[in-house]
C-alpha cells in the first residue's frame, strides 16, 4: 500500500486519481462544448433567418416603389442603392412569366436561381451552398414594380461568416480545453498528492508494525475525518490480534506447565517400574495409576482443545428452545451417586427458557455443580436456581462451604487458575472447569459470576440471553 501510494510500481494512486479527475473534467468540458457550439450555431440561424425575413419584405416593399424599368441603368441603381451596406445580400429579380433576369447583384444571386427555381414565394428560406465553404439561405419574393411589371425577386444571405465563426469557436475551444485541461490534470495531481498524505502516513505508520511490536497504535488525532475513523477500526483490530497473540502466548505456556506434570509423573513411574525386577501386581498396579493419569491427560488435551475453539461461531449454531428446568434435572440424576459419596442433597427451584445450545448449558451446569459438590460442606445442599432477568435467564449454583477469598473471585475463571494446586490435582480437577463455563456464557453472549455471602455460602451466577449470542444487550 505505501509502494503504491509513493508511486511504485505502474501508476501510484494519487497519479490515477489526477487522470480520473482530469478525464472527467474533460468529458465535462467537451460535453459542455458541444452544449455551447449547438446553441451557438441556433442562435446563429435564427438571427440570420429574421433578418433573411425582415430584408425581403423591406426589398419587396423596395420593388414595388421602383418606377424605372428594372433593365435600365436607373432601376439597377435604385436597387444597387438598396443592397448599400449590405455585403451579405444578394438580389436577383427576374420576370415572373418567363424567368428571364433583369438584375442580378453577384455571381451568388445569379446562382440562386437554380436551387430556388422551384421554391413558392413566402417566408420559408431555401438552404443551399454555392461552395461548401459558402452556405446560403434564401427567400423568394413575387410582386409588382410602379411600372405593373410582375417579378420575381430572390434574396439570398451569405452565411459564411457565420460558419467561419463557428469555426473559430471550436478551434478557439479546444486550445483554451486543452490548456484548461493540462492545468487540471496538474492541479488534481498535485491535489491528489497533498489529499493522500496523510494515507501515505498511515501506511508508514502500518509499515512499521510487525509481530514483536503489535503494541504500537496509529496515531489518528491529525487524520481527516474518515481516516480517522479507519485508523480508529485499525487500531482496534491491532488490539484484538495483540489480545489473541496474548492470550496464544500464555494458553502456550499454560499448556507447557499442565503437560509437563503428568507426563513427568508418568515418565517417573515407568522408569522406577522398571529400575527393578517386579511383581506382575506392582507392574499392574503402575500401569493402573499410568492409565488414571493418562485419563485425566486426555480430558485436559479436550479441555484445552474445547477452549482454543472458542472463538468459532459454529460452536453455537445449533441454538434451540431450551427448558433449564429439565436440563437442571436432568444433571441432578447424573450427579447424584457422587453427591451421595459426599453426603450432599441436590436441588432444583424455578424455571426458565433459554434459545441456546442444549450440550453447551449441560456442560456449563454440570462444571458449576461438579465444583460446588466438590466444595460443600458435609451433609449441606447444593441447589440450582432458575430464575427470569431483564434480558434472558438466570442459572444459579449455590453451596454452603469455605467462602472463596476475595482476591481469588476474580480469577477462578481464568484457565489452570487454581487457588490450592495441590487439593485441586487429587481431586482429580485440571483448572480449566470453571474456564469452559466462561467461554460457553461468551459463546452465547452471557455472562458468568461468583459472590460469597455471609454464612459460607458461595453462589455461582450464569446469565444468558433470551435469544441466543444475538440477542445480548448493546
Amino acid at each position: 500500500m505505501g509502494d503504491l501510494l509513493r508511486g511504485s510500481g505502474r501508476h501510484s494512486l494519487s497519479d490515477r486519481l489526477g487522470l480520473a479527475n482530469s478525464a472527467m473534467a474533460l468529458v465535462t468540458l467537451i460535453i459542455a462544448g458541444v452544449i455551447a457550439y449547438l446553441a451557438l450555431s441556433r442562435q446563429l440561424d435564427e438571427q440570420g433567418m429574421e433578418e433573411l425575413r425582415s430584408k425581403a419584405q423591406a426589398f419587396a416593399h423596395i420593388l414595388s416603389e421602383v418606377s424605372e424599368p428594372l433593365s435600365g441603368a436607373a432601376g439597377q441603381h435604385q436597387l444597387r442603392s438598396a443592397l448599400f451596406g449590405h455585403e451579405d445580400l444578394h438580389l436577383l429579380v427576374m420576370d415572373a412569366r418567363d424567368g428571364r433576369p433583369h438584375f442580378a447583384s453577384s455571381a451568388l444571386a445569379e446562382a440562386s436561381a437554380g436551387p430556388t427555381r422551384s421554391a413558392v414565394p413566402g417566408p420559408d428560406p431555401v438552404l443551399w451552398s454555392i461552395r461548401p465553404a459558402y452556405p446560403v439561405a434564401s427567400i423568394v419574393v413575387s410582386g409588382s414594380t410602379a411600372r405593373r411589371d410582375q417579378v420575381r425577386a430572390v434574396l439570398s444571405l451569405d452565411r459564411s461568416r457565420d460558419h467561419r465563426l463557428l469555426a473559430e469557436f471550436i478551434w478557439g475551444s479546444a486550445f483554451s480545453f486543452s490548456i484548461f485541461w493540462v492545468v487540471l490534470l496538474v492541479g488534481s495531481w498535485w491535489i491528489a498528492r497533498i489529499e493522500l498524505a496523510p494515507l501515505v502516513r498511515f501506511s508508514d505508520m502500518a509499515v512499521r508494525i510487525r509481530a514483536g511490536s503489535l503494541s504500537h497504535r496509529l496515531e489518528t488525532h491529525d487524520l481527516p475525518g474518515d481516516l480517522a475513523v479507519l485508523g480508529a477500526e485499525f487500531n482496534a483490530m491491532l488490539a484484538r490480534i495483540e489480545e489473541g497473540m496474548r492470550r496464544m502466548a500464555n494458553f502456550s505456556a499454560d499448556l507447557a506447565h499442565e503437560l509437563r506434570t503428568p507426563i513427568g509423573i508418568l515418565y517417573g513411574r515407568t522408569q522406577v517400574a522398571l529400575s527393578r525386577t517386579r511383581s506382575k501386581e506392582e507392574l499392574r498396579r503402575v500401569l493402573e495409576d499410568n492409565v488414571l493419569e493418562l485419563e485425566r491427560l486426555s480430558r485436559l488435551v479436550t479441555d484445552m482443545l474445547f477452549i482454543a475453539q472458542d472463538e468459532d461461531a459454529s460452536a453455537v449454531a445449533a441454538m434451540t428452545p431450551l427448558d433449564l428446568r429439565g436440563v437442571a434435572e436432568g444433571i441432578i440424576e447424573f450427579l447424584s451417586v457422587v453427591a451421595d459419596e459426599r453426603g450432599v442433597r441436590l436441588s432444583v427451584s424455578g424455571d426458565a427458557s433459554v434459545v441456546a445450545h442444549e450440550l453447551l448449558i449441560q456442560r456449563a451446569v454440570m462444571n458449576l455443580l461438579s465444583n460446588a459438590i466438590r466444595h460443600a460442606d458435609p451433609n449441606s445442599e447444593v441447589r440450582i436456581a432458575l430464575s427470569r432477568s431483564p434480558h434472558g435467564a438466570v442459572i444459579e449454583v449455590i453451596n454452603q462451604g469455605a467462602p472463596i477469598p476475595d482476591e481469588h473471585l476474580g480469577r477462578i475463571f481464568q484457565r489452570f487458575y487454581r487457588m490450592d494446586e495441590s487439593r485441586t490435582r487429587d481431586a482429580g480437577g485440571s483448572g480449566l472447569g470453571l474456564a469452559i463455563v466462561e467461554t460457553i456464557a461468551r459463546l452465547h453472549g452471557g455472562t458468568v459470576s461468583a459472590e460469597c455471602r455471609s454464612g459460607r455460602e458461595t453462589r455461582f451466577r450464569l446469565e444468558l440471553p433470551e435469544g441466543g449470542a444475538d440477542s445480548r444487550p448493546a
